[in-house]
């Protein structure tokens, strides 16, 4: 048996890599949420004040797999693909609400195989009171405290008007009957 080296292709970049953790708030996750999740149409949800996530992957190859540089992108937050690094951890924090798709290859990968790079899809909700129905509830409540104020405002100058032209009135009166009774 003959063996020619030349015929095997050991390129490191080949094989995969896969999400082996992620940590919320240095607490991680059960794996089985994750690869329900991962596998099904729902996505990962968390609340918004679990918005600081780390990431940890490892290579698949099992040439060299201590040598793999990895590249990963937070879709949805990230503009451009990390620079290549043998880290197997991505960390982010104050992630604000959206949906997101952390991948995360090895460096140079062409995506040939669906098995070179993993993903996984997740959002951060908003806070209740950062919604649009909660601001618009509070406008009304506002406009509605306002008109309001303003309504018992002008009920008690009109009140201190009536009163003080009651006032006038009777002064009034009291004067003519002083006239009149020195008249008489």
């Amino acid at each position: 048996v003959c063996i020619n080296p030349s015929e095997f292709d050991c390129n490191p970049l080949d094989g995969g890599v896969v999400l082996n953790g992620l940590y919320c708030y240095r607490e991680e996750l059960s794996w089985d949420t994750i690869a329900i999740n991962k596998n099904s149409l729902d996505k990962l949800q968390f609340n918004h004040e679990e918005n600081n996530l780390r990431f940890e992957f490892a290579a698949t190859n099992s040439f060299l797999p201590e040598n793999s540089l990895f590249t990963y992108k937070l879709e949805g937050f990230d503009k451009t693909w990390s620079t290549p690094s043998h880290l197997r951890i991505a960390t982010y924090t104050n992630l604000p609400p959206g949906n997101y798709k952390f991948m995360v290859t090895l460096a140079g990968n062409t995506y040939k195989d669906k098995k070179s790079f993993d993903f996984i899809e997740f959002s951060v909700q908003s806070s209740f009171w950062s919604r649009w129905y909660v601001w618009l509830i509070l406008a009304i409540l506002f406009v509605s405290l306002l008109v309001v104020g303003i309504s018992h405002y002008l009920t008690r100058i009109n009140r201190l008007k009536s009163v003080k032209l009651e006032r006038e009135r009777k002064f009034s009166q009291l004067q003519f009957k002083a006239l009149r009774s020195q008249l008489e």
